[in-house]
């Protein structure tokens, strides 16, 4: 069912397929910092997918340095949080669009580009949830390898290639160095981090 009619498929809009809800669970609201008030919300289509690129980190309300090797926790206090171009009709101030959870979702997805590098960690916050970090995607050129988190924290390694069927097992979240999964083993960089609702 899942693009049918295109050669080729892009894994992260797979990803959006399967795991993004039907109906949105997330609210974008405009608020004005001056005025501290809401000043329109509306039902934002995207609560799960979110996208890691020096564009968005640029349009974060208030900077916290260089975009490159921040943690996923950061980014998504980020991406939560923008500037606009609007302005608020009582004051004239700029607004931001802040992005809250009707509901959580249950999966985040953070699409990393190829412009940054994102520190995945454990587990990290979200709008007051708590998310655990369940899959690593490495994206290449018509190929992608992956690592699976299970609920013992065990790193599975999966790369239809080399691997086949199976996955290799790398040991434990909590013993390794979180910066060793930035990479997969034949090089490529971590393109799409999947949590799920702790």
């Amino acid at each position: 069912v899942f693009n049918a009619t295109v050669a080729g498929n892009d894994v992260a809009e797979l990803c959006r397929y399967i795991l993004c809800p039907s109906e949105s669970h997330t609210i974008k609201a405009s608020y004005c910092n001056r005025c501290r008030r809401e000043v329109s919300s509306t039902p934002h289509g995207n609560s799960t997918m979110w996208v890691c690129s020096k564009e968005n980190w640029s349009r974060k309300a208030s900077r916290a340095g260089k975009c490159d090797s921040q943690s996923s926790s950061a980014w998504m206090k980020a991406l939560l949080r923008t500037k606009s171009l609007r302005k608020c009709v009582e004051c004239g101030s700029k607004v931001d669009y802040i992005y809250h959870f009707v509901e959580p979702p249950s999966f985040i997805v953070l699409r990393v580009s190829d412009d940054v590098s994102v520190n995945m960690e454990r587990a990290m916050s979200a709008s007051g949830y708590e998310y655990k970090l369940r899959g690593l995607i490495y994206h290449g050129e018509h190929h992608f390898s992956s690592r699976i988190i299970d609920n013992n924290g065990g790193i599975w390694f999966h790369d239809g290639i080399h691997t086949i069927r199976l996955c290799d097992y790398e040991g434990s979240i909590y013993e390794i160095d979180l910066n060793s999964l930035t990479k997969a083993r034949h090089g490529r960089r971590c393109s799409l981090g999947i949590y799920a609702l702790s």
